[in-house]
């Protein structure tokens, strides 16, 4: 059985060997960590159960695929954990409903670029860690511009060999976000002069790129 950490608020079920969601958790949970469980595929409104969520932990569920409104009426969820699964793709949707949210952690996640992460819906997000993924293009999506409180974007440990002017266009048109980026241990071989030029960075982080 899943261990009660807080009465009413905590769960811990890890290594239970569970393939779906256990019922047995009182609807007044705010923190779920799930990891360590076969549960492979996420249906729609899995989490129905749990509407004041905020915090999730589903890292090394052997999560293939997630449903769109897997995630629908977690109004309160604020962090979401997803490292270390096989996700084969993110579903348009995949993250509607979670207007709260302000972490994601897409770890080792086979994320092969960043416009096949579709978190346009994220307004709140402030924390976006998508390392050790096997992300190709450093080119931030256009819908980045709709992510006025992103704070911390890390990229470390993907495939990222140049960066372009034009592949931070987006950041041109958001003057008052304040971000840190870490793009350390990619392979990089070329930054275009001026890449950096005019954008507004609270911390770069380049650490172990050149050969």
């Amino acid at each position: 059985p899943c261990v009660q950490v807080v009465p009413n608020i905590t769960y811990k079920c890890t290594e239970l060997n569970l393939n779906k969601i256990p019922n047995n958790i009182p609807t007044s949970t705010k923190k779920l960590d799930l990891s360590f469980n076969p549960l492979r595929h996420l249906g729609n409104h899995s989490f129905s159960n749990f509407p004041e969520l905020q915090v999730l932990d589903l890292s090394r569920c052997e999560i293939e695929t997630i449903e769109n409104d897997t995630y629908q009426g977690l109004n309160h969820l604020s962090i979401l954990i997803l490292t270390g699964n096989p996700i084969q793709k993110f579903s348009t949707a995949v993250f509607s409903g979670l207007s709260s949210l302000q972490t994601l952690v897409a770890v080792e996640t086979n994320l092969q670029s960043l416009e096949d992460l579709p978190i346009e819906y994220l307004k709140n997000l402030k924390v976006l860690n998508v390392a050790h993924n096997l992300i190709r293009s450093f080119k931030l999506p256009e819908y980045f511009s709709n992510m006025t409180n992103l704070e911390y974007l890390d990229l470390s440990n993907n495939k990222i060999k140049v960066i372009y002017h034009s592949d931070l266009q987006v950041l041109h048109q958001m003057p008052l976000l304040n971000l840190s980026l870490d793009l350390s241990l990619n392979p990089l071989s070329f930054i275009q002069p001026g890449a950096f030029k005019e954008i507004k960075l609270h911390e770069l982080t380049l650490r172990s790129n050149f050969d």
